[in-house]
């Protein structure tokens, strides 16, 4: 049972890592806060971004096929879930975050000036054919991308503006 453990928590590991490495050599990387820790040392989300008035809370999850060729369900909702769980510390109960980025040193996370949140699930591992789509959990939407989108508009939308509109557009 522990080598299943430590099995799922280095695929985990690996999804994450593919991810900050993209952030970090993308515009996403001044605005990039990877594993923000809550108060009580547990990880808040995967990646935070906050650019001017702007949040973005990336979760990712390193999902296999089931028997039917698609993603669990369960595990696709336990990501949304994480996400809200995310947003709802940051911004309902307002819980201190102290955030760190290599070039920009600590700084405490203010929600007060941010005015739109986005939420990014990333499906990792093989998967069904589904590049992107937007889910909801309770009332916030969720732009759900697999691991070969999030490459294509991390390298492919030029700034972080264009990044932002993109997310805009694909919420209605």
């Amino acid at each position: 049972m522990e080598k299943d453990k430590n099995y799922f928590n280095q695929k985990g590991k690996n999804a994450e890592n593919i991810l900050h490495y993209l952030a970090k050599k993308t515009f996403l990387a001044d605005w990039c806060y990877l594993n923000p820790k809550l108060p009580n040392k547990k990880e808040l989300c995967d990646l935070l971004v906050v650019y001017d008035e702007i949040a973005i809370i990336w979760q990712i999850k390193n999902l296999k096929l089931n028997k039917q060729g698609k993603y669990d369900q369960s595990e696709l909702e336990k990501n949304l879930r994480q996400l809200s769980g995310a947003r709802r510390q940051l911004f309902d109960l307002k819980t201190l975050v102290e955030l760190e980025n290599p070039f920009r040193g600590k700084e405490e996370f203010n929600p007060k000036i941010i005015k739109e949140i986005y939420l990014i699930s990333v499906l990792f591992g093989k998967g069904e054919e589904m590049f992107s789509f937007v889910e909801e959990i309770k009332k916030y939407k969720v732009h759900v991308f697999d691991k070969d989108f999030s490459q294509v508009v991390l390298n492919e939308l030029d700034t972080i503006t264009d990044f932002v509109e993109y997310l805009r557009e694909g919420m209605y």
